[in-house]
């Protein structure tokens, strides 16, 4: 599957309508973009049960703010339209591939979910050391469940 060009005009909408969705902040003159990119085309490729967006830093700037990337590329996990991992950096497919397996076990309360649904802008939380999950790599930091 494709990856989906994910704008301020359909990042909700794509977002909560999908059980599963991975999002890629990335830009046209970053190179350690251009190094992430080819493994998260294949992650796309390889699960097509999982949404694979693509936001670009330089021309969604209020997607950017609302989500508060400072760093790229930076890659963000939602699971029911709840933001459950956003991390900087890069991964191999190793890593991307346990971070699938992860998002698709992930459990979000119903009510958690709905609060997510109603929520009028994209939070970040910060996740607290105690509620961290290890993956393949400490790349991954997997945020509260509530």
């Amino acid at each position: 599957m494709a990856t989906e060009d994910l704008t301020a005009a359909n990042f909700k909408q794509t977002v909560h309508g999908n059980d599963s969705v991975l999002v890629y902040v990335w830009a046209p003159l970053c190179a350690p973009c251009d190094v992430f990119a080819p493994t998260y085309e294949g992650s796309s490729d390889k699960h097509p049960d999982i949404v694979h967006g693509k936001v670009n830093f330089e021309t969604e700037q209020e997607l950017v703010s609302a989500a508060a990337v400072k760093h790229l590329p930076t890659l963000m996990a939602f699971k029911k339209g709840k933001l459950v991992l956003k991390q900087a950096g890069i991964a191999n497919p190793a890593v991307m591939d346990d971070l699938v397996r992860h998002l698709r076990e992930y459990r979000i309360e119903p009510a958690v979910a709905q609060k997510a649904c109603s929520s009028p802008r994209l939070r970040s939380p910060q996740a607290r050391p105690e509620q961290t999950r290890p993956a393949a790599a400490l790349w991954l930091t997997w945020l509260p469940k509530t």
